[in-house]
């Protein structure tokens, strides 16, 4: 699996727990590596607009159809054999603590788009 990186430089700074933010990560990357067979390559990008910090992390495994995609952050929800199936829905609540978006676009047999939106004005809870 190769990883294609493309951080912007001199990003914003934002109000976001480092612990929470690195779990998400983990959590996304995860699946993404899970997600692909034998080779792949799982792509992250950050941009900046006037609103918000965007994270793109895009892998071209397995994808899943709609259905899977409407109960991503639901608790106990998994496609895998292991683990609880907690992963997304305590990032998805962890980034709704930060007023952070996460949104999911994917498509069966061609991979899984995962965009990570932080507010640049979100002072804390």
């Amino acid at each position: 699996i190769t990883f294609d990186i493309s951080l912007k430089e001199n990003l914003s700074k934002v109000i976001a727990d480092n612990q929470e933010m690195n779990r998400a990560f983990q959590n996304i990357i995860k699946n993404s590596l899970q997600a692909i067979d034998k080779e792949g390559i799982i792509k992250v990008v950050t941009w900046e607009n006037n609103e918000f910090i965007h994270i793109l992390i895009e892998d071209n495994g397995e994808g899943m159809d709609k259905d899977i995609l409407g109960k991503l952050f639901e608790p106990n929800f998994s496609t895998k054999s292991s683990g609880m199936g907690l992963g997304l829905s305590i990032t998805k609540k962890s980034l709704d603590s930060m007023k952070a978006k996460i949104s999911y676009e994917s498509e069966r047999g061609k991979g899984t788009k995962v965009l990570i939106q932080i507010s640049k004005f979100f002072s804390g809870s």
